[in-house]
Order: structure tokens, then C-alpha cells, then sequence
């Protein structure tokens, strides 16, 4: 934190009328240094007019924009509670980052200039979608947004079975009732009494069904067998990373359950 930021929240933290603190704000201002002091100096007077704790202040160039923006993300994540953003301007890329979070109720965000309250109410808006650069614009942000938190070890799809999504951003957990199934599966698969078809008809005794509620198909259990998402590593783009999420299978009855595989193909 600069001394300028906490001249900032020194003279907020003092200021008389500041009382009846209800709720957590991060102050976000990205322009250049002449026009950030009075930005910010607005911005923490708007946070006091709506007793809004300033708990953070990120104020940066134009340039610095996007890794400011990812450093936020990565803090309110660890904030608990409900979280206010307030800046100048609500951007495309500030909007897109942080839908699912003002989806699932977990942030709102205030933008001063447009005189706009964004919550889980309203969604993604995309207020500039008339635009004929929206779809280019959009496209980058998501390439480089997806692929710095694949990088981090956070999956951007939809989780395999035995996996299920949660409304959280990113966030994946095991599913108690599939996951039992496909340790299961692995397991009898790699004793090499199973084919395919029997394998699959024992998921169907089992009661496992894929996304959409159906029983699983014979295609579908030869890619469970060989999803190493089951042994901490995801697929994107061809290639493959760590993720963070909890492990079903350990990795030698995985390699067993492979060597399986390649006996019966052959």
C-alpha cells in the first residue's frame, strides 16, 4: 500500500460522519496519476455516503488495469461476506471478470459516473453491447482471463462425472453419490475381468447416469477410464495442467486401469 492510499484511508478512517459501518468496500480506480487523487477522494466520499468500510484502495495506471483487476479478484475470493466494488466506470473487463460473483450474490458493484448499482439482480449487463467491437473485445479478455486461471489451477468447464460444479466462480467439488461409482469402476476395470460393455452395464447396475440424467454410454465410460482429471490434472487446449480440486483416483490404479485399456485394444 503507497503512502498516498493511506493519507487516503487515514482521512476516511477520521472522518466524523463515517459511522454506522455496515458492509466491506473496495475502492477501484484505474486512470492517470493527475486525475487518480481526485477520483479516489470522490470514490471514498461515495463509500461514506453509503456507510461502506473501505478495506482496500487499487489505484493504478491504465496500463497496470488488467493485473490490478486480477489481484482484486484473487482478494475478494478470501473475503468473507458480501463484498461492494466501487469505481468511476463500470468496464467490459471489470464487468466480465466479476459476473459470477455479482450473480451469486457475492460482490456489487458501484459505478460513480454511470450513476449504476450492479447486483445480483441485473446479472451481466454488457451496457455497451451495440457496439460492433463488443465480440473482439469480449473474445481477448476471455482468452487471457481464462488462461491465467487455468494456470492457477482453476478449471473453466464443466466438471467431469463424479465432480459437480457450485455456484462459486471456478469452483468444483465431489459429487458423494457419483464419486463412489467411478473409484468403483476403476476398480473392477483394473482387475482386467471387465470390458467396456460389462463395465458400462455395472455403471447402469450402479445407478450412474451422465449430466443430463441418462445412463452413461459405453463411450462415456471409456472416457471416464481415461479422464485424468480423477488424478489432479485438467485438459485445456490440448494440454494438460494441475487443477486444485480434490483427487478421486490415486495415480497406480489409474496407470493400471491404462494398462488395461491398451491390453484390450490390442
Amino acid at each position: 500500500m503507497t503512502k498516498e492510499i493511506k493519507e487516503w484511508l487515514e482521512e476516511w478512517s477520521n472522518n466524523p460522519n463515517q459511522v454506522n459501518v455496515k458492509e466491506k468496500a473496495i475502492i477501484f480506480c484505474s486512470a492517470n496519476r493527475k486525475e487518480r487523487k481526485n477520483i479516489v477522494g470522490t470514490l471514498i466520499n461515495y463509500c461514506s455516503n453509503k456507510n461502506l468500510e473501505i478495506i482496500k484502495i487499487y489505484s493504478c495506471t491504465r496500463r497496470d488495469t488488467n493485473k490490478n483487476i486480477d489481484d482484486m479478484y484473487t482478494f475478494v475470493r478470501e473475503q468473507t461476506g458480501r463484498v461492494h466494488i466501487v469505481t468511476k466506470f463500470l468496464s467490459f473487463n471489470l464487468e466480465y471478470l466479476f459476473k459470477d460473483f455479482v450473480i451469486g450474490g457475492k460482490i456489487v458493484i458501484h459505478s460513480y459516473e454511470q450513476s449504476l448499482i450492479v447486483d445480483k439482480s441485473h446479472g451481466c449487463l454488457m451496457m455497451l453491447s451495440a457496439s460492433p467491437l463488443l465480440d473482439m473485445y469480449l473474445n481477448k479478455i476471455k482468452k487471457t482471463q481464462t488462461t491465467y486461471y487455468i494456470e492457477q489451477g482453476y478449471y473453466m468447464g464443466l466438471a467431469p462425472i463424479g465432480y459437480k460444479n457450485v455456484r462459486d466462480a471456478c469452483n468444483i467439488v465431489i459429487d458423494t453419490k457419483k464419486a463412489p461409482i467411478i473409484i468403483k469402476l476403476f476398480r473392477e476395470y483394473s482387475t482386467g475381468n471387465y470390458s467396456i460393455k460389462t463395465l458400462t452395464e455395472l455403471a447402469h447396475t450402479l445407478g450412474l447416469v451422465n449430466k443430463n440424467g441418462k445412463p452413461v454410454s459405453e463411450t462415456c465410460v471409456n472416457n471416464i477410464l481415461k479422464n485424468r482429471f480423477y488424478i489432479g490434472m485438467m485438459r485445456w487446449n490440448k494440454e494438460f495442467y494441475p487443477h486444485n480440486y480434490p483427487t478421486i483416483i490415486d495415480k497406480p490404479l489409474f496407470d493400471k486401469v491404462q494398462e488395461v485399456l491398451m491390453e484390450h485394444t490390442c
